[in-house]
């Protein structure tokens, strides 16, 4: 059944107010928005993707069937949790590495000074309320890094995405959330959830 051009023209201006409608209401139309990325970890939670990194958080980024890749050692001098999705080599996808741990001459973050002068990106520096110490962030236009010192520890998460630009997510705010909500156990004094490991005693002659 074929349309009247009087009734075309109707329909293309209904569709065309819808449009203006959903830019005026969403800056990104009606498509949906993604979820957040939590700045902070639910108290509730029991599913950790790598020693203290939850899986809800990053699977946001990497969908729920990534590749996983996590080292550490009993002394909980280093952490590092690698998440991708399984496309990335194919050059569509996106990744998720964080790491933690003590500040060694082999960092590449300065060993002495304040923290503020030990974070690799100090055009950009950001600070949260109460929390002990410093970070700073970088975006470029695939990947954004976020870091943290704090004393004799540091701590960085590197989102990765190789998408479309409408499906991209704010990588920077990922990032810095991310960071932000495992400052408790890369930080400070809370036990790494999710760690099977435990300290080896010391040998004692």
């Amino acid at each position: 059944m074929s349309t009247s051009p009087a009734r075309r023209s109707r329909l293309i201006r209904l569709v065309t107010a819808l449009e203006v409608a959903c830019a005026l209401v969403v800056p990104s139309g009606c498509r949906s928005q993604p979820e957040p990325m939590p700045s902070a970890v639910p108290t509730d939670t029991t599913s950790w993707i790598c020693p203290g990194v939850p899986t809800d958080s990053v699977t946001i980024i990497t969908g729920d069937t990534p590749e996983i890749s996590t080292a550490g050692d009993p002394y909980g001098r280093i952490w590092i949790c690698r998440v991708q999705t399984t496309t990335l080599d194919k050059g569509v996808g996106s990744s998720v590495s964080i790491h933690w741990g003590l500040l060694t001459e082999g960092n590449s973050y300065k060993y002495t000074g304040e923290e503020s002068s030990r974070v690799r990106f100090p055009e950009n520096i950001w600070t949260l309320p109460g929390i002990e110490g410093s970070g700073a962030w970088a975006t470029t236009s695939l990947d954004s890094t976020a870091q943290w010192v704090c004393g004799d520890h540091y701590v960085e998460v590197r989102v990765f995405e190789k998408k479309k630009q409408r499906e991209r997510r704010d990588m920077n705010a990922d990032a810095r959330n991310l960071l932000t909500s495992v400052l408790p156990w890369a930080c400070g004094d809370q036990p790494v959830p999710g760690a099977t490991t435990s300290p080896t005693p010391t040998p004692t002659d």
